[in-house]
């Protein structure tokens, strides 16, 4: 069963590295000053996957564990939605919050929402651990 896992786990990480090459502002980008780094700025795109990776737990949190799964699955494209909106919104860069890019990264945010809730939150039964009673 841990195997299962672990390949559930490198599957998501080959995702995000196969769309770090396919768009290369989603990398990292360390300034250095000398030997020591002085600040690490991310991409939009970055940051909106990593909240998506934790967007399954907000939606368990949420919902009941008897909730369906198709309310939970909108829920998560919402949350998804307002997450690429919100870091659209706050770039620096003076591109508007309803663009082709935020739609991209609202759907790369679901696919890596629900691969890490197939791969990760759902065999270890993470909504049952949460609050299973609480919700909508």
């Amino acid at each position: 069963m841990l195997r299962l896992h672990i390949l559930r786990l490198a599957f998501v990480a080959l995702l995000v590295a196969l769309y770090t090459l396919m768009f290369p502002g989603f990398a990292l980008a360390a300034v250095d000053a000398g030997d020591t780094v002085t600040s690490i700025s991310l991409s939009a795109l970055s940051v909106t996957l990593l909240i998506s990776v934790f967007i399954p737990i907000v939606t368990g949190i949420i919902t009941k564990l008897d909730t369906s799964g198709q309310i939970k699955g909108l829920i998560t494209l919402v949350l998804n939605l307002i997450n690429a909106a919100v870091v659209g919104a706050i770039t620096a860069d003076g591109s508007s919050v309803f663009s082709e890019e935020t739609l991209i990264a609202a759907l790369v945010g679901m696919a890596i929402s629900v691969a890490s809730y197939l791969g990760f939150y759902k065999p270890v039964d993470m909504n049952e651990k949460l609050v299973p009673t609480k919700g909508i």
